[in-house]
């Protein structure tokens, strides 16, 4: 518990909002996607999910969660989307199955425009250290931490940068 009010009052201090971010790309999917109000329901990483699919025009989703409620969720909620296809627009890993989870693995199952949706990057400092050494990858060019999620964006085009953000 000690662990966890440390690594939110650091990311509090260290985090911004949309006027923080210098990346065109960035701070339109900050306000035209995560800042807009949504009416799905669930944490505020599921929310993230939710809002990204149609933002990002997402057709083909992998899910690593023990959860199935979010998969019938999405399912109802967007149809024709393609489950358990690769590569994956968009890899959602619940906290469930984050340290499960390994970089070769997230590396074959992605493609230059796919978006990586880590939950409970903050929880332990095993998940931290996991997230950390996630954005340092070479293929991993866009990283943005909310404290109770993390997004990865491996667009080729971009300078690498890493972004705290107040959602």
């Amino acid at each position: 518990m000690v662990y966890r009010i440390w690594t939110y009052l650091n990311f509090f201090f260290h985090s911004t909002n949309q006027h923080g971010v210098h990346s065109p790309f960035v701070y339109q999917y900050l306000t035209k996607c995560l800042y807009k109000s949504s009416q799905h329901k669930g944490s505020r990483v599921h929310k993230v999910l939710m809002k990204s699919i149609p933002y990002l025009k997402i057709q083909s989703l992998l899910l690593r969660t023990d959860g199935q409620d979010v998969e019938s969720q999405l399912a109802h909620a967007y149809q024709g989307l393609e489950f358990e296809s690769t590569p994956a627009d968009l890899i959602f890993i619940g906290r469930d199955q984050l340290l499960q989870t390994n970089t070769p693995w997230l590396n074959d199952h992605c493609h230059e425009d796919s978006m990586i949706l880590l939950e409970g990057i903050h929880r332990t400092s095993k998940t931290s250290a996991m997230w950390q050494a996630l954005c340092q990858e070479a293929w991993v060019t866009v990283s943005i931490d909310f404290y109770f999620g993390g997004i990865l964006f491996l667009r080729t085009k971009q300078v690498k940068q890493h972004f705290r953000i107040r959602i």
